[in-house]
């Protein structure tokens, strides 16, 4: 962490070292407005969104860059799987293994996607997987400076855990929150989330 610190620092001026200043707490064990449920694999449905944090220090240094509550993000695609964008690449494995040092993992889901939109998203995250697309590292850290979080992005070759979210999501006509795909953090899920426009299924890690 000393050295994410020194790093973003150097780069970032004033405007970085408030926000290591900042510190961000694990996301909590119960959500917001207190109360909380588990939700079972066979509860989830494709398209799903599990928000997740570890003890790890790349995971308090997303959040700190990020304001996030939460330092990534993965989508079920059904059959116990999700697809994730992590250090090898854009990858489908099992939700037990995506969870494996996870400290606490939340689901939520768009209310109003349809079956069609639902495969349009897993075809789109699968398919990203089976090219063997790269981590974006340099995008992730682009996404959390300031910037216009509007407008339309290029198709992108390599992509960071909230930009495929995101990308899904647009691909199947569902954009989210009018937030550019290469400007997506795991904090706007959360911003989504108290806005109403995703909502809360339950924890499958607390």
């Amino acid at each position: 962490m000393a050295v994410f610190q020194m790093v973003v620092s150097r780069v970032g001026g004033g405007y970085v070292r408030e926000r290591i200043r900042r510190r961000r707490e694990p996301i909590p064990a119960a959500p917001r407005g207190g109360g909380g449920m588990c939700a079972a694999e066979a509860a989830l449905k494709s398209g799903d969104i599990i928000g997740m944090t570890t003890e790890a220090l790349v995971s308090g240094a997303i959040r700190y860059w990020t304001f996030s509550d939460i330092s990534h993000i993965m989508i079920y695609v059904g059959g116990g799987q999700v697809v994730e964008a992590i250090d090898e690449g854009v990858v489908k494995r099992s939700l037990d293994a995506a969870l494996d040092d996870a400290v606490v993992g939340v689901t939520y889901r768009h209310p109003g996607i349809r079956p069609e939109q639902q495969e349009l998203v897993r075809n789109y995250l699968v398919r990203r997987s089976e090219e063997g697309r790269g981590y974006d590292t340099a995008g992730a850290v682009r996404a959390g400076l300031p910037g216009r979080r509007g407008g339309d992005d290029p198709p992108p070759v390599d992509y960071f855990c909230s930009q495929l979210l995101f990308s899904a999501y647009q691909h199947a006509g569902l954009p989210l929150g009018g937030v550019r795909p290469s400007r997506a953090t795991p904090q706007h899920v959360i911003n989504l989330v108290n806005q109403g426009t995703l909502e809360y299924v339950g924890h499958v890690r607390a």
